[in-house]
């Protein structure tokens, strides 16, 4: 028997996680397939100090260090700060090292933001999954939702590039730098909104709700 389709309907609490975690996904994916580029672009003077690649391997460890720290951690540790404060911090950091000029600066912040905002998708994640009803769905919905977002940030900051040129590529890069920062308001929101009513809708399915701390 075919499935209902309003069984393929999400809550507004659950879309608005869908639509933050593809966000993450676009900006983060743009950020990392374009940063190898501005880095050993005309926007820095001289050859780069430390290759990009070399850049983009200590981002990756930083994401393994970070996953591995949560692992350590109680389920749902600070989930609530974590869908704010990472989007928010890294953003800014990442912004800054753009905006200072600085070869070194700019890759240093590049990697501390990936420590920092990679802690972002396991809370979205965290959270979808305590309508597990609907987890599936919204997970899918999430990665086309980032697809469609990954291809149209990708598409301008090659647009941006294109037009400005390679040694001005920093407000391009900034497109999706400013897209954590959103995130991170858009984490508030969903706070403000729709945490309170989201617990309510797990309690009345039954499913114990975890104790989340700040």
């Amino acid at each position: 028997m075919l499935p209902n389709w309003r069984d393929f309907l999400l809550p507004q609490a659950s879309m608005w996680l869908v639509g933050l975690t593809g966000l993450h996904c676009a900006v983060d994916s743009t950020l990392y397939l374009w940063m190898p580029k501005f880095l050993a672009s005309a926007a820095f003077a001289g050859p780069p100090p430390i290759p990009p690649g070399v850049v983009l391997s200590a981002f990756s460890l930083t994401y393994l260090l970070s996953r591995g720290i949560l692992t350590l951690l109680p389920d749902a540790w600070g989930r609530r700060s974590l869908l704010v404060l990472p989007g928010l911090l890294g953003g800014g950091i990442v912004l800054y090292g753009l905006f200072s000029g600085s070869y070194l600066v700019t890759a240093g912040a590049y990697v501390l933001a990936g420590l920092i905002w990679s802690c972002e998708y396991p809370a979205m994640l965290g959270m979808l999954a305590g309508d597990g009803r609907h987890f599936g769905t919204a997970l899918a919905m999430a990665q086309v939702v980032g697809g469609i977002l990954t291809f149209g940030f990708m598409f301008g900051v090659g647009h941006i590039s294109a037009a400005v040129g390679s040694a001005n590529m920093i407000p391009a890069m900034a497109l999706p730098a400013t897209g954590f920062i959103l995130i991170g308001f858009g984490g508030l929101v969903w706070l403000y909104r729709y945490h309170n009513r989201h617990n309510a809708v797990r309690t009345l399915k039954g499913k114990p709700l975890c104790q989340e701390s700040v």
